[in-house]
This record gives structure tokens, C-alpha cells and sequence, in this order.
């Protein structure tokens, strides 16, 4: 039952789950009239081109007949390109200039209690003798005799016992963050 219930769950979810393109909520629209430029087609291919210096890049394809759709301005973890070609597509983008800078490293560091247990076993036997001496006196204070009484003993035990250290160990992450300049583009409808 718990595996029909937990495949239920996989289904109904998984089914319509579409992962988030992270650069999606940063990209700005440039308002482009219907027909002025040829927007992506299934079949076709979107060109990413990585840049050094986004102006010029982006000077030399407009002179070619691209008209800017629109940009994304970010500075987060680094933005795999599959996921800036999947943008493209959905607005209509057959050209993509990007250009990354600046990319700043942080190490995160933290304190993580951690406690340890160490347990101890037990075993052994114990033994032990004891002897005992006296004298015997009536009521007078006569000494009728002496005695002698030995006792032994013999056992054995087993057990554990166990006890926690604590120990304080320090981690470290590296978090990387980009500056991203995202460019738009679709070849000019010359019709």
C-alpha cells in the first residue's frame, strides 16, 4: 500500500513539475512589433555567443539586421546555457550574447557539533576469600576453644557502558556568484 501511495505522489507531481529557468524573472522585454523581426522557429538553431565586451558584440550584429528583443541583467550561481537557449526559444530569440564578469568567491564557514560515542565492554570475574578468627568464652569469661572460618567467592559479570565526547568541527563552502549580461536577439523581417 505505502508503495502504490508514494507512486501516486511521484506520479501527480512529478508529472507536472517543470524546472524554473533562473534567468527568466531578471529578463526585461524591448516592445518589438509582430512582423518586424523572423522570431525562432522549431527546426532552427539559437546561436550563444560568450563576449568579452557585450557592446561591441552586440554593435556588430545589429549593423548584420538583429533587432534587440530584450535583456537579463544578473548576479547569481553562473546560468547553465541550456537554460539561456530554453529562454530564447520561449521568446522568439534566434541570438544570444552573454557575458559574464566579475566573479566573486565567498567561503561560508560554519560550526558543526558533533558528538561522538565511544562504548566500552565489560568482562571479567571476581573472586574473593575471607578467614575468620575467634575465640570461644562461656558465661564466666572461661576460654572454651578457638575457631577458624574461611569463605570464598566466585562470580562473573559482562556489560557495557558508553560515553559521548563532544567534538566542534568547522566546515567550509565556497559559494560562487557571476555578474551576467544577457542579450536577446532575431534577425530583422525585411518583408
Amino acid at each position: 500500500m505505502k508503495k502504490y501511495l508514494i507512486l501516486m505522489l511521484i506520479f501527480l507531481f512529478g508529472c507536472n513539475f517543470t524546472p524554473r529557468n533562473e534567468l527568466e524573472p531578471y529578463y526585461k522585454s524591448k516592445f518589438i512589433e509582430d512582423g518586424l523581426y523572423i522570431p525562432y522557429s522549431e527546426g532552427n538553431f539559437v546561436k550563444v555567443i560568450e563576449s568579452l565586451n557585450i557592446k561591441k558584440t552586440s554593435k556588430k550584429y545589429e549593423k548584420q539586421g538583429f533587432i534587440l528583443l530584450g535583456g537579463a541583467n544578473y548576479n547569481g550561481r553562473w546560468v547553465n546555457r541550456g537554460s539561456i537557449v530554453d529562454l530564447a526559444k520561449k521568446i522568439g530569440a534566434t541570438l544570444v550574447i552573454v557575458q559574464s564578469s566579475n566573479p566573486k568567491h565567498e567561503i561560508l564557514s560554519w560550526i558543526d557539533v558533533v558528538e561522538t560515542p565511544h562504548t566500552i565492554h565489560h568482562k571479567g570475574s571476581i573472586s574473593g576469600m575471607s578467614s575468620t578468627h575467634g575465640n570461644i568464652n562461656n558465661q564466666y569469661g572461661y576460654n572454651l576453644g578457638s575457631f577458624d572460618s574461611y569463605t570464598s567467592s566466585y562470580g562473573e559479570y559482562s556489560g557495557e557502558s558508553t560515553y559521548y565526547t563532544t567534538d566542534y568541527v568547522t566546515r567550509f563552502m565556497t559559494y560562487t556568484t557571476y555578474k551576467q549580461y544577457v542579450l536577446f536577439y532575431a534577425k530583422e523581417n525585411k518583408q
